[in-house]
Order: structure tokens, then C-alpha cells, then sequence
């Protein structure tokens, strides 16, 4: 069982962030995921918003240095999320 995935600096791109938060959407075990530095853009975090609002096992994410220019939010008040500061 998959508790903790690590894919930072891979440069994965929106379309496997994509990809990610249609399978975050689908799993109760991980709760833990680091995908900074991904180039994952606004695209993969909208999708990553989605997400967060279907997962509840979801208690750690790690998005900074990707670009995403808005912030992410969860109906999970355990889940702690890391991202960059949005500049309006």
C-alpha cells in the first residue's frame, strides 16, 4: 500500500498533473505527496484543486515552485499544503 509518493524536480508538465489528480481523486491511501518543482502551472493545479475536494486521505502536498497562480484550497482541515506565495 502506497502511503508516500516523492516526485519532486521531475518536471512532469500540466498534463501529468493532470493525470495525477484524476488518480488522487480515485485513492484512500496515500497521504502524503511532493510535487515541487514540476512545471505543473495552473492547468495541473486546477485539476490538483479538484482533487483535494474529493480526497479526504490526503494530509500533506507539497506544490511549490510550479507556477500555479492561485491558492489551493481542501475540505480536509487535516491536509497541510505547501505552495509559493500568490502575488495579486
Amino acid at each position: 500500500m502506497l502511503n508516500s509518493l516523492n516526485l519532486n524536480n521531475n518536471k512532469l508538465g500540466s498534463e501529468v498533473g493532470k493525470a495525477l489528480a484524476d488518480a488522487l481523486c480515485k485513492n484512500s491511501t496515500l497521504t502524503s505527496l511532493e510535487l515541487g518543482q514540476n512545471k505543473l502551472v495552473s492547468e495541473g493545479g486546477k485539476a490538483l484543486a479538484d482533487a483535494l475536494c474529493k480526497n479526504i486521505t490526503l494530509t500533506y502536498l507539497d506544490i511549490r515552485n510550479n507556477s500555479i497562480n492561485f491558492k489551493l484550497t481542501s475540505n480536509n482541515p487535516n491536509i497541510k499544503i505547501l505552495q509559493d506565495r500568490i502575488h495579486v
